[in-house]
């Protein structure tokens, strides 16, 4: 069994739940669809291609459909920065 922490304002960040195997690689399946959509949606938006450029992740995330601070947001961040596809400083919404 794999652990995932859970970032619900109700339960706080440190509260990890239980989730099988499957469940583990579905949630980081979609976590990577949904980043590689954000990003596409942040290179239309804003970057255009261009190393280095600023980027508005809450912009984008709205031209695809994720609400800013959701889980699966969070989710596809966090797929971008362990990516190494965003860097630079994080501010939260």
């Amino acid at each position: 069994m794999n652990f995932a922490a859970s970032l619900s304002p109700a339960m706080g960040p440190t509260h990890c739940v239980e989730v099988s195997g499957e469940e583990d690689v579905r949630m980081r399946s979609r976590a990577s669809t949904d980043g590689l959509r954000l990003l596409g949606a942040i290179n239309e938006t804003r970057a255009h291609g261009q190393e280095g450029a600023r980027a508005d992740p809450a912009m984008a995330a709205q031209e695809v459909g994720l609400e800013v601070g959701s889980e699966r947001y969070r989710g596809a961040m966090a797929y971008l920065i362990e990516e190494a596809a965003l860097l630079g400083t994080v501010t939260p919404p």
